[in-house]
Order: structure tokens, then C-alpha cells, then sequence
């Protein structure tokens, strides 16, 4: 199981409340280089298992062609990572799933978030990193 990030307030007594924990993929991510067309991919995700994701690609027969995908997805714990349905709005036949696996650096810089997509998706680099 992913380990939660939880946050404490302390009351004017010295008494600890949790505010509230998350599961690591709760947040803002986007991806960790600058695309060809100078957009980044960005996904969002909510506590609720659910969010939104857009995606810029290209066709296998003309890289200079960029395509913009909306998703809206819904996520869940699996192991120590994360199973995301992403279903591509006005396009079903884009949707996929994928694999994420939450990496925290130990030198103190942002959490990645390495992802594996299924289907004609299945060779796309999904490698976000933490945006807040």
C-alpha cells in the first residue's frame, strides 16, 4: 500500500489533530520535459479517485502533427502503486489504463510519478513530476 501523506495542527493546548491524510497521488502533476510542441502533459488528482488529465501526442506518421486529449479519469490504490482509467472525452477509443508508481527522491527534490499506459498507449512516455 502507498504511504499516505497526513498533515497535524497544533491546538493552543499542545494537542495534535490530524487535518487530514492523502494518498501520495493526490495533487497536481505535470510532465517532467518540456514536449516538442512546448507544452507539458498534466494530470490532476483528486481525493475523491477521480480527476483530469490532458495529453498532447503525435501520429506515428507525422511527429510534427500535435493532437490535445482530455481525460477524465479515476484512480485507485494498487500494491504500492496506482491503477488510473483514463477515458478520453469525445474519443472512447482512446481511453486506457495505466500503471503509476510514486517515486520520492531522498536529495529533497519533487516527487515523480513513472506511468505505463496500455493499448496504442503502451510506448508513450508518462513520467510526470509534482507540480505542488
Amino acid at each position: 500500500m502507498a504511504t499516505r501523506r497526513c498533515s497535524a495542527v497544533v491546538g493552543v493546548l499542545g494537542v495534535v489533530a490530524l487535518a487530514g491524510c492523502s494518498s501520495p497521488i493526490v495533487g497536481e502533476w505535470v510532465s517532467d520535459v518540456r514536449l516538442g510542441n512546448g507544452e507539458v502533459n498534466s494530470l490532476t488528482a483528486n481525493d475523491d479517485e477521480r480527476g483530469v488529465a490532458t495529453v498532447f501526442a503525435t501520429p506515428a506518421h507525422d511527429h510534427a502533427a500535435w493532437a490535445r486529449f482530455e481525460f477524465d479519469l479515476a484512480w485507485s490504490e494498487s500494491g504500492e502503486g496506482f491503477e488510473v482509467q483514463m477515458d478520453c472525452r469525445g474519443a472512447p477509443e482512446r481511453s486506457f489504463a495505466m500503471s503509476c508508481l510514486i517515486l520520492t527522491p531522498t536529495d529533497g527534490g519533487a516527487d515523480r510519478m513513472d506511468c505505463g499506459g496500455e493499448q496504442q498507449w503502451a510506448s508513450y512516455p508518462f513520467d510526470f513530476v509534482r507540480a505542488r
